[in-house]
């Protein structure tokens, strides 16, 4: 996806489709701290922060129309109707975005959070929706990582960087044994956590939340409602 990112020190391009990208910084060390005490490897209360932080940067100057949450990531489609009129560099809206999101998590967290920005412009919404199927399929594996690190900590009292060592030689359906074989059916995992959840505005200009994404070819069937090319 690197050659769809805006540089920061240009104009937001014309007729796009553009998505923001924002991620937490040491999210990873806030949500494996044992000040906060979550729950490995997913935490609903640290979920639902993320979702509503994904919902705050829907309609008005942040322009969205369709937030993707992920563990410790948000994903954001802009309404290019809008964007335009309302930023002109990309820099700004970058900034903005930083500035809502990061006060939006401090606030339900009680504790410092930040993101960091990125900008993407895609020239058509096939190109758009194949960037979400991408964070989906990073959400899913992110999730199994997730899952096979708690299991293995806890069967083995092996520190995190030995374990993750320990898994990045080894394929999907490996670790889909390694949860079989310690009794976790990663199928049956909730659906927001193996396929992220998506924060939309409804025709009454309500928060909706799907906890319950579809995959693949659903999945594209599903985005493309947030598309008017």
């Amino acid at each position: 996806m690197q050659g769809f990112r805006i540089p920061p020190a240009t104009p937001i391009p014309a007729d796009s489709h553009v998505v923001a990208q924002l991620e937490g910084v040491d999210f990873d060390g806030i949500f494996n701290s044992p000040e906060f005490e979550y729950e490995n490897a997913f935490d609903v209360r640290f979920g639902k922060m993320m979702v509503r932080t994904a919902s705050h940067l829907l309609g008005g100057d942040a322009c969205g129309l369709f937030s993707y949450t992920e563990l410790t990531s948000v994903s954001v489609l802009l309404d290019r109707r809008l964007v335009g009129e309302r930023w002109k560099e990309v820099a700004d809206l970058q900034n903005y975005l930083v500035g809502l999101s990061s006060a939006r998590m401090t606030m339900l967290l009680e504790e410092e959070s930040l993101f960091i920005c990125r900008l993407y412009a895609f020239n058509n919404s096939d190109l758009a929706i194949g960037y979400f199927a991408w964070r989906q399929q990073e959400a899913y594996l992110q999730a199994l990582d997730g899952y096979c690190t708690y299991v293995l900590m806890q069967k083995d009292e092996s520190s995190r960087e030995h374990v993750r060592s320990l898994l990045s030689g080894l394929g999907p359906r490996e670790k889909e044994e390694i949860l079989q074989q310690n009794k976790i059916d990663f199928t049956s995992v909730p659906a927001w956590q193996r396929n992220g959840t998506g924060v939309a505005l409804n025709t009454e200009g309500r928060v909706s939340v799907d906890s319950n994404l579809p995959r693949d070819a659903g999945y594209t069937a599903y985005l493309q409602r947030f598309f008017v090319d």
